[in-house]
């Protein structure tokens, strides 16, 4: 019962629902029939409950003026934003080189000479017909090509191909200049912490900026293999690491929490604008932000409750999220970590420090593991049920780094004198090392070819059978068994349908 569930979840879940009609199904009979039995649960529950009366009318004005804005979005619409192939001139800002190809850069969209299409900030791929300066990447250019819009599976990229520079210039907007000089900054004191090897930069740069594009192919090879690729898509996992050791670092000196909170959040949001807003990494601030207005305002908070406040107001500001593999990724995997940390209570087992370490790294693995799981098969043919124990073994080895690079970066100018170079490079191939003993093909990993794509609407059901689990009245280990079912189950199950 949607009544049993925090309150954000009698807008979102309909919201949700009405999303997927629109998109996945296109009939409208559907959709009309499912806001009658919206319509009828708000309306019976204001009139048999007086005490919620309020409460409910308050949500229903909330959820109709949503589905307003959803139904008059073209842009979320199935195909209406989908473009011809055809010539046109973009204004963008070179973010960084990729490498699919040598001229292949990530852009942002500032600009264009015609009302083509509404995705400016949008990004957008790049690829020059000749050789492209680098001096130009955290510049604004103006570029002729031909844009088009490529969809793999059920997302879509914008892509400018054939692309010639027209004009060169400084970037405009006044965030993107300082974000930029700040990403430049910290690329040369990571190239600076790498001891010039390149291996070991394109490593920092994965882990601490989410930029992949350096990666070589070998070492993308070996982090998929072993589970360990989200280590480079910043997530709770660094925005949470990042949120304690720089609050903690300013309590330090100023005892007033709320001025500490404030230059926490400040900080983070720079590093969000610096490493380019990834949905995984907006999804940990938002939920990090409502957790600490929510603990100074009322005195507790509720961590289910932040993350379905934060699923809702990143899709009320960009609706089409709700179909890309990463949001999909970060907050199927949250909500699974959430469920399961709320049933299991690890504090409650009396066993010393160790024990409870690899009882809490086991559970979040495993939990991350069957939250990811229909996912990273349909997305990357690939299951690693290996990365249960091996990110035990690499997580922490991973969070070392990024406390060295922070470091590193408040200490630029005497790096060189404290050998934190040294100890990261060292530290760098013990990770490579533990990797390659621990990763086994069809053994700790499976690979797969020729998979059937899985609609979207699949994706989205796995967090609801999770919610059902979890709400079975059985013990804690019964529903951690059930939940490594339940992926299993739910692709069973598509295979006999499809």
């Amino acid at each position: 019962m949607i009544n049993s569930l925090s309150p954000i979840y009698n807008i979102l879940i309909p919201y949700i629902f009405s999303m997927i009609f629109i998109k996945c199904l296109g009939k409208e009979y559907i959709f009309i029939f499912f806001q009658i039995i919206v319509i009828f649960y708000y309306s019976y529950t204001s009139i048999f409950y007086y005490s919620k009366r309020i409460k409910y009318i308050i949500y229903q004005i909330i959820y109709i003026l949503l589905l307003i804005n959803i139904i008059n979005d073209d842009n979320f619409k199935e195909n209406d934003n989908i473009h011809a192939p055809r010539e046109t001139i973009l204004e963008i800002n070179i973010n960084r080189q990729k490498n699919i190809t040598s001229n292949s850069y990530d852009c942002k969209i500032i600009g264009y000479d015609t009302i083509l299409f509404k995705n400016m900030n949008s990004n957008i791929t790049c690829f020059f017909e000749s050789y492209f300066n680098n001096s130009l990447i955290g510049k604004s250019i103006k570029a002729i090509g031909i844009i088009e819009e490529k969809k793999f599976k059920s997302h879509s990229y914008l892509i400018l191909s054939r692309a010639k520079v027209l004009e060169i210039g400084e970037p405009k907007n006044l965030n993107y200049i300082l974000s930029s000089k700040l990403r430049s900054y910290i690329k040369s004191s990571l190239h600076q912490l790498s001891d010039k090897y390149d291996d070991v930069y394109s490593f920092l740069n994965a882990i601490f900026l989410g930029d992949r594009s350096r990666l070589t192919i070998e070492q993308k090879l070996l982090f998929q293999h072993s589970g360990t690729m989200h280590l480079f898509a910043v997530s709770g996992l660094h925005i949470g690491f990042l949120y304690f050791s720089i609050y903690w670092s300013v309590f330090t000196f100023c005892k007033n929490k709320k001025i500490s909170l404030c230059i926490c959040l400040g900080v983070l949001l720079v590093y969000l604008e610096t490493i380019g807003y990834p949905a995984s990494s907006v999804r940990a601030y938002v939920m990090i932000f409502l957790w600490q207005i929510t603990k100074l305002i009322f005195k507790k908070s509720n961590s289910e409750s932040s993350l379905a406040w934060a699923c809702l107001l990143i899709l009320v500001f960009q609706p089409n999220q709700l179909f890309t593999i990463g949001f999909q990724l970060s907050f199927t995997v949250v909500f699974t970590l959430i469920k399961v940390f709320n049933r299991v209570d690890i504090n409650n087992i009396k066993s010393n420090f160790l024990i409870k370490y690899f009882l809490t790294s086991t559970l979040t693995s495993y939990a991350a593991f069957c939250g990811s799981f229909l996912l990273i098969y349909d997305n990357f043919n690939i299951i690693v049920p290996g990365s249960i124990l091996i990110n035990i073994l690499v997580v922490p080895i991973a969070m070392l780094v990024i406390v060295l690079v922070l470091v590193g970066l408040i200490l630029s100018p005497i790096n060189n004198m404290l050998g934190i170079e040294i100890i990261i490079y060292e530290i760098y191939q013990f990770l490579k090392s533990i990797i390659l003993l621990t990763t086994k093909s069809n053994f700790t990993f499976f690979k797969f070819q020729n998979i059937y794509s899985l609609n979207d609407i699949f994706h989205l059901i796995l967090p609801f059978l999770i919610y059902l689990i979890f709400e079975f009245k059985y013990s804690s280990f019964v529903k951690l068994v059930l939940l490594g079912f339940a992926p299993f189950f739910l692709l069973f199950m598509i295979s006999i349908i499809q």
